[in-house]
């Protein structure tokens, strides 16, 4: 019976940011929120966006010194609130998103979005300073919905800037890595589930070539084949396989499509940003979300403090799904480098304390080193 039960084995890891800064120098909160203020970054994802999109086309029409001018302000309410300790990329991108679905309802007629109806109506009815928000003169409105795209643009180029996959630091990270999980943990666990909170491609890449007959140690994301060098998400295989690997926050890889939650995969970084801004380019994209309360634009990579939302589509909820059912049943549950301020996380992990079986292991920074 003991054998049995040994041969059942199941661990759980969540892994956030401090599972990849140790390996990816400089890749930080700050970091990130310093690509989001830098006008150069704005700039330049601009200019990218703009080579994809139809000469001439008002509608798509924004210009990085009119983002400048809202960041700057939204800066300044963060220094000068309760959230001045909160400065960084999330908030931002949150308030942004906010920001850019206000100036979307610039018509009255136009509103149909939960969060700026209010808003809206005071500050065009009530408060005659209503555009002290900022001023631009070069943005055409409708241009502002695609700004939190490339928000989280920016943050795809600040991540792939770091990432230097033939490095001799990377190529040392992802031995070590695929070392850990495809032998050490492989030997004592039959089900072995990763729950990653970062967009970076260093657990994938260590981990998708991890199988030879000797460890067998294949990892799903849940995205098979779809062409030479695109998957596609399928549910089944996911939920149904004992090594997973999930992004709970999206990924630099992913790639919306037509049909909501039906993103597609590629580990080509690069070429998959340059499909991302064509598509979006295309009126007939699903580049957002439409829910109850609102817009939100957490498609591929989830930022900003509405990411629950995101679990309502596929990879998300299947994503969520099989981590509630994993930490349920596990042994042990091991959580690296997180910080523990995803309410939609620790509410699993509360709950999970009252009917687990198992143990929780937390791995975090020497208390010299902090």
């Amino acid at each position: 019976m003991f054998f049995d039960w040994c041969e059942e084995k199941r661990i759980v890891f969540l892994i956030g940011a401090g599972g990849s800064s140790p390996f990816i120098k400089d890749l930080t909160t700050k970091y990130l929120t310093d690509a989001i203020l830098d006008p150069n970054k704005w700039k330049n994802i601009i200019f990218k966006f703009k080579e994809k999109a139809k000469s001439g086309s008002y509608l798509r029409n924004i210009e990085e010194c009119d983002v400048m001018q809202v960041i700057f302000k939204i800066k300044c309410l963060l220094n000068s609130s309760s959230y001045s300790q909160n400065l960084n990329f999330e908030y931002i991108i949150h308030l942004l998103d906010k920001v850019s679905v206000y100036y979307l309802s610039h018509d009255l007629s136009e509103i149909s979005n939960i969060d700026t109806l209010l808003l809206s109506f005071f500050t065009k009815y009530q408060n005659p300073y209503r555009n002290n928000l900022a001023y631009f003169d070069l943005s055409h409105p409708d241009g502002w919905k695609y700004v939190p795209v490339l928000a989280r643009e920016i943050i795809v180029d600040a991540i792939l800037e770091l990432w230097k996959p033939e490095s001799c630091e990377i190529k040392e990270a992802k031995s070590i890595i695929r070392d850990f999980f495809c032998k050490k943990i492989k030997s004592t666990f039959k089900y072995i589930n990763i729950y990653t909170l970062n967009y970076d491609p260093l657990l994938y890449e260590s981990l998708k070539d991890c199988y030879d007959d000797s460890t067998k140690c294949d990892f799903k994301t849940g995205f098979e084949l779809l062409t030479e060098d695109r998957k596609k998400f399928v549910r089944d295989v996911f939920i149904n396989s004992n090594r997973t690997l999930a992004f709970l926050h999206g990924y630099v890889g992913f790639i919306p499509t037509q049909s909501i939650g039906d993103l597609e995969f590629s580990d080509n970084y690069m070429d998959a940003q340059e499909e991302r801004l064509k598509r979006f380019v295309d009126e007939d994209m699903n580049w957002t979300n439409s829910v109850s309360k609102g817009l939100h634009y957490n498609v591929y990579i989830t930022t900003g403090l509405d990411k629950i939302d995101t679990f309502s589509v596929n990879p998300f909820a299947s994503y969520i799904h099989k981590f509630a059912i994993d930490i349920s049943k596990a042994d042990f549950i091991v959580i690296i480098g997180t910080s523990f301020t995803d309410n939609h996380i620790n509410t699993f992990l509360v709950n999970s304390t009252a009917f687990t079986r198992g143990k929780i292991i937390i791995v975090t920074k020497n208390k010299e080193e902090l």
